[in-house]
């Protein structure tokens, strides 16, 4: 029977339904901050202010890194206390609050940048993965997952993503499909000729990636030779996608659509883009106000 912090760690990454990256990420979590404190406690013994002393005495590296280190602990206690039949609402980790981190808005590169990177891929090896990736916005698990029997000559049907070398749903759990433009369609199919693997993108051993993290250091060096600053975040594409999207007059739907957004979540996460004109408009009345 458990009876430790540790015991019902070990339990509790064992038996929980979680996703296979997110198992990964709650055990490294769990790893690092509480067990070489707790570890050895009986489940019983620890109360809101050892987790709190914990909490005050770590060095988090952000707001975010500590709320998601918060959520295995949860877990950990959630599990504990239903198998004490203890009510959850005395479980100390429920007590400890999660805060609220800041979200970054995005920073897209311009359509200049886009451009300049999209001829610096033409022909690189690595070039039709990210020229994908700039035309149609999708993740970088979902582009290393794609194959091409997803891909009919005029879109792609997403409906599966590589993380951490594992096939799992998109990232919503929803399948959708990306209308692709002219000259996408006309690169896949001449590198289809080429190709005989059922994945689309190969890397040098001629084998599906697991990880994009090569593609990823090859996309680092094509922004320090055209002195391109680098964005934040694992796909900084997208953002681009949906901001020249709305720019060039694409309705915000159709683009949340290419995108796997709801549109509650892109009319918020792309506001300022979509605002951008109405109050350009707006301001220009305000201005004729002050005209004699």
């Amino acid at each position: 029977m458990p009876q430790t912090f540790n015991d019902y760690t070990r339990l509790y990454i064992k038996t929980a339904a979680l996703a296979y990256s997110t198992r990964l990420g709650y055990q490294a979590s769990l790893a690092i901050y509480w067990p070489p404190h707790l570890g050895a406690k009986l489940i019983e013994d620890i109360g809101y202010l050892d987790l709190l002393q914990i909490d005050e005495q770590t060095d988090w590296s952000s707001l975010k890194t500590r709320k998601n280190s918060l959520a295995p602990l949860r877990g950990v206690f959630a599990l504990a206390y239903l198998h004490r039949r203890w009510p959850l609402q005395a479980s100390p980790a429920h007590q400890l609050k999660l805060g609220r981190h800041q979200i970054s808005r995005p920073d897209p590169f311009s359509k200049d940048d886009r451009d300049r990177i999209m001829a610096w891929m033409q022909g690189k090896p690595q070039g039709l993965y990210f020229r994908t990736a700039f035309a149609t916005g999708m993740r970088s698990g979902e582009l290393i997952a794609l194959e091409w029997s997803q891909y009919n000559g005029d879109a792609l049907r997403v409906h599966q993503s590589r993380v951490r070398g594992r096939i799992k749903g998109t990232k919503t759990m929803m399948e959708r499909t990306v209308f692709l433009p002219d000259w996408l369609c006309s690169e896949l199919d001449e590198h289809r000729i080429r190709s005989d693997d059922n994945a689309i993108f190969l890397n040098q051993y001629k084998r599906p990636y697991q990880k994009p993290d090569k593609l990823n250091r090859v996309f680092r060096r094509c922004l320090g030779e055209l002195n391109i600053r680098a964005r934040n975040g694992p796909y900084p594409w997208r953002h681009t996608y949906a901001s020249i999207g709305i720019t060039e007059g694409a309705e915000p739907a159709y683009l949340a659509r290419q995108l796997g957004h709801s549109l509650e979540t892109f009319y918020r996460t792309y506001a300022e883009w979509i605002s951008r004109d109405r109050d350009k408009i707006q301001r220009q009345i305000i201005e004729r106000s002050w005209q004699t």
